[in-house]
């Protein structure tokens, strides 16, 4: 839990969290007060952002506010409340000595004094997470699965990138046959084309580094896109 409330991951430091009692011991106890600290801001490369930061820090007091505690193993204990009295749901195990051993959830309420209070029944954990379950995919669109085609059509086409690619693939041919034949007019006369030919083999790199740019973006593009299909297919 410490971890979660660590502000060094959203880049910020507290000083002095703990001082030297003792220099000649070099005995280091937690400071309460003792000594001043300091909070600095911006201390260093954070790991989440602070927005994320704070975002844990208010569902640690939520869940805190409510009458069960946090805990990791645990995902449903202080989130179920009942429908009928509005007291939290606590989980159990039932037969835990035989292989028929299994969890199951009510209301804290029925056992509230000696008489059962509240009325209403036990669930097992499978129960609640298929009711959990069904209800998450109700809340989904129908046409999901059509809509996803869609957006990953539009988020790794190539139509436009090869359109692009095009006008320097052309310029590249164009270039290259432009400096073949300066090259053979230079060995056959006394002329120094040296120069041009500089002028001629810097556009066509440039232009050469254009079109790598392009056709990488439309590899990229395929690749991940065959990488979608396949894992919607497992």
């Amino acid at each position: 839990m410490s971890i979660l409330r660590n502000e060094k991951y959203k880049g910020d430091a507290l000083l002095q969290k703990f001082y030297t009692s003792d220099f000649l011991t070099k005995k280091h106890l937690k400071n309460n007060g003792e000594v001043q600290q300091y909070y600095v801001t911006a201390n260093h490369e954070p790991i989440v952002s602070p927005e994320v930061f704070e975002m844990v820090q208010a569902e640690i007091k939520s869940r805190k506010g409510g009458h069960g505690r946090l805990d990791d193993d645990l995902f449903f204990k202080g989130r179920l409340k009942c429908a009928i009295c509005g007291g939290t749901s606590s989980r159990f195990v039932w037969h835990s000595n035989i292989t028929h051993r299994k969890h199951v959830w009510h209301c804290t309420g029925r056992y509230m004094g000696k008489k059962a209070k509240c009325s209403s029944g036990n669930f097992s954990e499978e129960e609640l997470k298929t009711i959990i379950l069904t209800e998450i995919n109700n809340l989904i669109s129908p046409d999901y699965n059509g809509l996803l085609e869609i957006t990953n059509k539009e988020a790794f086409d190539t139509t436009e990138l090869e359109q692009n690619v095009s006008v320097p693939a052309d310029e590249l041919a164009f270039l290259s046959c432009e400096i073949d034949r300066l090259s053979a007019r230079n060995a056959r006369t006394e002329a120094n084309l040296s120069e041009e030919l500089l002028e001629l083999e810097d556009r066509y790199n440039e232009k050469r580094a254009e079109y790598d740019k392009v056709t990488a973006e439309i590899d990229d593009k395929i690749t991940r896109a065959v990488i979608v299909e396949s894992s919607s297919r497992t």
